[in-house]
């Protein structure tokens, strides 16, 4: 057995053993205990969490204000088969289950996790998801779910529910202050405010925002222009009309924004070709550790997001069935400004500039929830356009260095203040029809059966352009005319499951589900040298099997589910730099199997504990057109790309597991309350390219909060990476220069600290 073989029995071990003295310990003081009873809504039906044959990690309200659930990547701690990725800012924000993601800063790379909002599909869920607040509940789906939800659910779906307005006044607020432990303080505020208000008696109003800001966390040498800092806000506002039973409307609309947050900046390791040319022009980096925060760029990176979306849910009663409305509209802009060659002289500097926007329809009709076969059917439209560059704005522009820089002798990489033009639209329509049945036929015995038929259209236009003649950087590399084109496909697919489940008792049953996903292929929109015939990479299609097992032990007050599951990807949709791009292939075979599980205890009034565990292999069976790193010939048949099957997906550690204590103590006039909760996680590549020198090796994480909560007041201290772990969450070769040494990283936060005051009147 080997080293981290040993390492992660030896980490599941202590686990275990853990989780059994919470439950043995505390189980004495149990008499009043229970444990918070979860409806589940992502089978599209109101569903208790042991009933509903499917592996799903739940974050009820309760939960989310115990662990202070700011962001998704706290949701990321909680959940070990869930995790979040972002290195130049939101729209380069990558969510994976089980594993199984989208690596890369592509716009149009359509993700594997689907993303749900109040029911609503979520086009692009890094422009359009916000700070976390006023939720009712996160559903966290594992494994393929486009039977039901269709759309870029090939890894599973994230279902956020906001909480309804409701029938009484409320106001209340919330003020954290505190600092990020860095390489230089980084004060730290967030503000968080709601208001509901009836307005009538079938009508009610409910609003609510928050505002959040940290300063940089990493330092420049160069200039003083630091990077990683935060200025954003979220507002939300719904209005809800109720007629009893037979009609529920929301209307719900939500504002994100990022202003002039410096994001985008990453540490550097500068390989010999980016210090040779520093030293060169007399500006050298006097600082060459990768892991201290601290870099140095004459130039920095700056981003800028807007998006909104408006969401209107109708439920109502037809005769004796349920009729469900779902209509949605999202739209968002964003501007990145960067300093492209990532050097200390001015070179290149890239406007990226990205506007879409999408409505989307859904329409089911359902069976009564009572009758002894249940079933749905219904439809889902989607018509988003998206655009990147213009073609009246500069995407590329020399500064006054270009010309003394060449990488080809006698090629300059341009003169100053030339201007390449990009600019790419890609429209996508997708159509699809579903239905679902389940038939009880016994007490104890059901089998629940679906079937979805989609179509899909997709059409792009590419266009570049320049603002002078000659053979320069931009003419060969960023903006050449032999890349424009027009493309276009269209594809239909069907995805099914089959799942039987046996109940044995109230609150414990097994269910074994086999099913068949399908995601849709695409096209690289991006700018570059890629010709039209080689941008179009095909869709993808996902076989999976899973046993699974829910419990509840010790009369009720102790929840154990676990899952098995073995999943077989064809043409899996896979990312990797070529140069100074991003591009997306089809990996040929990618297997994903594992095991799960959640237990959480009710032990006692005042204490409650809970533990998951994911233990995951992911890799590539065969992928032959894999992307090569720096000192890595070609080795496929072609003698372009790198052979990687065989080899771990990255972002794939084979485990992560977390636990939580939560502890309230009633006093004489308040209430003592606390929160502790770990996360671990093995190694794992950190790029697409499986360098072996990108390796983020094992780490823990520990969030603690205590506080005081009295009848309207709560005052809380709280800290987070305790450890003050330093946590590589993507790394990548220079944009420049991928056959050098030289690379860039994106950290995540590192220790943060402070106090909360939260009041209601």
């Amino acid at each position: 057995m080997g080293v981290n073989q040993l390492r992660q029995t030896k980490a599941m071990f202590i686990l275990a053993m853990s989780v059994s003295a919470f439950s043995g310990l505390l189980i004495e003081d149990a008499a009043a205990a229970e444990i918070e009873e979860i409806i589940v809504t992502a089978t599209k039906r109101d569903e208790r969490l042991q009933h509903a044959p499917l592996a799903v990690s739940v974050l009820t309200s309760r939960s989310l204000e115990n662990a202070d659930v700011r962001d998704h990547f706290d949701v990321a701690e909680l959940v070990p088969s869930f995790n979040v990725v972002q290195s130049t800012g939101p729209l380069s924000t990558s969510w994976f289950i089980r594993r199984i993601g989208n690596l890369g800063s592509i716009p149009n790379f359509e993700s594997a996790v689907g993303i749900f909002v109040d029911g609503a599909f979520r086009n692009r869920a890094g422009a359009s998801i916000g700070d976390l607040f006023d939720l009712r509940q996160i559903e966290i789906v594992r494994g393929p779910q486009t039977t039901l939800h269709g759309k870029n659910t090939s890894a599973g779906l994230v279902n956020i529910a906001t909480r309804p307005p409701g029938d009484e006044f409320d106001l209340r607020g919330k003020l954290t202050v505190g600092q990020v432990d860095a390489i230089r303080p980084a004060d730290l505020v967030r503000l968080e405010g709601i208001i509901n208000a009836p307005l009538s008696p079938k009508t009610s109003f409910r609003g609510g925002g928050v505002v959040y800001s940290h300063d940089q966390t990493l330092m420049n040498l160069f200039n003083g222009d630091h990077g990683q800092d935060a200025k954003r806000y979220t507002v939300r506002g719904q209005l809800r009309y109720s007629n009893a039973e037979l009609l529920e409307a929301r209307l719900i609309a939500n504002r994100f924004r990022i202003d002039s947050a410096k994001m985008g900046n990453l540490a550097l390791f500068e390989g010999n070709a980016i210090q040779g040319i520093n030293a060169g022009f007399g500006v050298p980096c006097p600082d060459h550790d990768i892991d201290d925060r601290v870099f140095c760029r004459n130039d920095a990176s700056v981003v800028n997001l807007t998006s909104n979306d408006v969401t209107l849910n109708i439920r109502g009663k037809l005769g004796g069935l349920s009729l469900y409305s779902i209509s949605s509209f999202e739209e968002y802009g964003s501007t990145r400004d960067f300093d492209a060659d990532q050097l200390n002289i001015d070179v290149v500097r890239i406007i990226d500039r990205q506007k879409g926007s999408g409505f989307s329809q859904e329409f089911r009709l359902a069976s009564a929830s009572d009758t002894g076969t249940a079933w749905l059917m219904g439809a889902f439209y989607l018509d988003s356009d998206f655009r990147r560059g213009s073609a009246f704005q500069p995407t590329a522009i020399l500064g006054p260095d270009a010309p003394d820089l060449e990488f080809v002798p006698g090629v300059p990489v341009g003169n100053a203040a030339d201007e390449g033009f990009f600019r790419s639209d890609s429209d996508t329509r997708h159509l699809s029809v579903f239905g679902n049945v389940d038939w009880a036929l016994s007490d104890a015995f059901s089998v629940r059966a679906g079937l979805r038929w989609q179509v899909e259209d997709k059409r792009t236009t590419i266009i570049n352009t320049a603002n002078h003649v000659g053979p320069t950087v931009i003419t060969l590399q960023l903006m050449p005319a032999f890349a424009d084109g027009s493309l276009s496909r269209d594809t239909s697919g069907v995805s099914w499951e089959l799942t039987g489940q046996y109940r044995w008792r109230e609150g414990s049953a097994a269910y074994l589900q086999v099913s068949r996903g399908f995601k849709s292929g695409g096209f690289n929109a991006g700018f570059g040298a890629t010709p039209p015939q080689s941008r179009e990479f095909d869709d993808e299609q996902v076989d999976n099997v899973e046993l699974g097992f829910k419990s509840l032990l010790i009369d009720g007050r102790l929840r154990l589910n676990a899952a098995l599951f073995a999943s077989r990807y064809k043409d899996f949709q896979s990312a990797g730099w070529v140069s100074l791009r991003f591009l997306v292939n089809n990996a040929e075979r990618v297997h994903v199997r594992g095991l799960e599980f959640d237990l959480q205890t009710a032990t006692s009034e005042r204490l409650t504990a809970g533990a998951s565990l994911s233990w995951v292999d992911a890799r590539y069976d065969r992928y032959t057109n894999g992307s090569c790193y720096f000192d890595r010939p070609p080795d496929n048949a072609s003698g372009t790309a790198c052979d990687l099957s065989g080899q771990a997906l990255p972002q794939a550690p084979r485990m992560r597991g977390s636990l939580n204590l939560t502890y309230e103590q009633p006093l004489r006039s308040a209430t003592l309350h606390g929160r502790i909760d770990g996360s671990w996680s093995s190694e794992y590549y950190t790029n697409s390219t499986l360098d072996p020198r990108h390796v983020q090796e094992a780490h823990s994480r520990i969030n603690a909060h205590i506080g005081f909560r009295f009848e309207r007041f709560d005052v809380s201290a709280w800290i987070r990476n305790a450890g003050n772990q330093l946590v590589v969450m993507r790394e990548g070769p220079s944009n420049l220069f991928p056959r050098d040494p030289a690379y860039g990283r994106s950290f995540a936060m590192p220790r943060a600290y402070g106090l909360t005051l939260s009041a209601r009147l």
